[in-house]
């Protein structure tokens, strides 16, 4: 399941499709564009060999992941770090986001698909977080 290089094998990362685990979210999903970006965030991560999850409840993240830290053959359980899509800015989500990451010590990322909720992101927390924007559908 783990390769010698210590990412997941191509036998592992057939075994966690991206869409399977966003579909089995049900409602809490949200939108096309919402659910295009959680399948995206995962497939990324799993080609770089981490473990990506899709936390279950309300109060989880959009996607999880727990990568090798560095160290070959081993995931380092003790950093996770977590996305979070917004594809509207709502500053107390925002806010809400980072509160959860920092009381969790994990490292968050915020996700979007408009330059202008990236730049609203940007300037409300302070250059602190990381902010992507990326097209849902690549290949659209």
């Amino acid at each position: 399941m783990i390769g010698k290089d210590g990412r997941l094998s191509k036998e592992a990362l057939r075994m966690v499709d991206p869409k399977m685990m966003v579909l089995a979210q049900g409602e809490r999903k949200g939108g096309e564009d919402h659910v295009a970006m959680m399948q995206r965030i995962i497939e990324m991560e799993q080609e770089r060999g981490s473990f990506a999850f899709v936390p279950a409840g309300e109060e989880g993240f959009d996607v999880g992941t727990i990568g090798t830290g560095g160290r070959k053959g081993a995931w380092n359980n003790s950093k996770v770090s977590v996305y979070e899509i917004q594809t509207t800015y709502i500053r107390s989500e925002v806010e809400n986001c980072i509160k959860r990451a920092r009381n969790r010590r994990h490292q968050l990322t915020f996700v979007t698909n408009s330059a202008r909720v990236k730049k609203e992101i940007e300037q409300m927390a302070g250059g602190q977080y990381r902010v992507l924007k990326i097209k849902p559908n690549p290949d659209a």
